[in-house]
C-alpha cells in the first residue's frame, strides 16, 4: 500500500468512527402510546419507553414526562417495579428542551421517575420498558398529541464517563376532548421530533 492509500485509508477511518459515534449520539429515549382500553367507565391509557442502544442508561433520579393528560382519574397512576409515578399541573421542561406544544396549566402532566438502585442499561439491541398507565375519563376515541420530555444517563459503554445526563423530547398521544377525525390522526401520527443533546 502506498503513501496515498495509506493517508486515505486512515482519514476513511477517521470519517467512519465519527459517524458512527455521531450515529449512537443520535439515538433518544422514545415515549409511545402502547394500548387504549375500558377500565370501568373510564379509558385506560397504557405509555411503553424505548431506549437507543447502545448509547441509554437509566440510573435513579432518571424520569420522563407525559404532558397535557386530559381527563386524568386521580390515582390511577401505575408505574412498573423501580419506578415512581406522580401528578403535577405544572412541569418545567429539562434544561435545553422547548416543549412544542407547551404545557396547559389546566391538564395534568405525568412524571415517572426511577428509584430503582440497580442501573436500566439498554445494551446493543435497546429496550423497551413498559406497563407505565394512566385512567383519563375520555374516551380513547378522542386523542391528541402532546409532548414527552426526558432526562436519562449517558451509559458508560458510550463515551467512557458514566453520569453524563442526555435530554430528549417528541410527540406522544394523549387523551384529549377533541373531534374524532383529528382523533384518528393523531393515534397515527408517530412521535415526530424526537430531540436529544447533552446537558
Amino acid at each position: 500500500m502506498g503513501p496515498r492509500q495509506l493517508i486515505f485509508a486512515a482519514i476513511t477511518g477517521i470519517v467512519g468512527g465519527t459517524f458512527f459515534l455521531a450515529a449512537r449520539a443520535n439515538g433518544a429515549l422514545s415515549v409511545n402510546l402502547g394500548g387504549i382500553s375500558p377500565s370501568s367507565s373510564f379509558t385506560q391509557y397504557s405509555y411503553a419507553i424505548d431506549l437507543a442502544p447502545v448509547s441509554d442508561e437509566i440510573v435513579s433520579g432518571d424520569f420522563f414526562h407525559i404532558y397535557d393528560f386530559a381527563g386524568y382519574v386521580s390515582g390511577s397512576l401505575l408505574a412498573p417495579s423501580g419506578w415512581t409515578g406522580s401528578v403535577s399541573l405544572v412541569n418545567p421542561p429539562p434544561a435545553g428542551i422547548a416543549l412544542l406544544h407547551g404545557d396547559d396549566p389546566t391538564l395534568e402532566n405525568l412524571t415517572f421517575t426511577y428509584t430503582g438502585s440497580t442501573p436500566i442499561i439498554a445494551g446493543s439491541s435497546g429496550l423497551e420498558i413498559g406497563s407505565f398507565a394512566a385512567t383519563s375519563t375520555i374516551s380513547g376515541s378522542n386523542t391528541t398529541l402532546k409532548d414527552f420530555a426526558a432526562s436519562i444517563t449517558n451509559a458508560e459503554a458510550f463515551n467512557g464517563v458514566n453520569g453524563t445526563k442526555f435530554v430528549s423530547e417528541g410527540g406522544v398521544s394523549v387523551p384529549a376532548p377533541e373531534p374524532a377525525s383529528l382523533s384518528l390522526i393523531a393515534v397515527a401520527t408517530p412521535a415526530l421530533l424526537i430531540r436529544r443533546r447533552a446537558i
